[in-house]
């Protein structure tokens, strides 16, 4: 589980950053369906890197993992 973590993490950050965009494109999805928002991990993560947030407000990557099952 742990390992699983780890990747869906990643991917969202790289998500978040721009490197890597969603699996499923807007294109492919409803007119009044939003890919990117429907993700609650991704939203976590982008909300964690969010450089106006405190850092002692922030959750470790291990914390974010656990939060996982909650999230999705």
């Amino acid at each position: 589980m742990d390992i699983i973590g780890r990747k869906l993490l990643q991917e969202r950050k790289d998500i978040a950053l721009g490197i890597a965009r969603p699996k499923e494109t807007r294109e492919e999805a409803d007119d009044d369906f939003d890919v990117e928002r429907r993700d609650v991990l991704t939203a976590l993560v982008k909300v964690n890197m969010d450089s106006d947030l405190p850092a002692e407000k922030k959750m470790s990557d291990r914390d974010v993992i656990a939060r996982k099952p909650t999230a999705c």
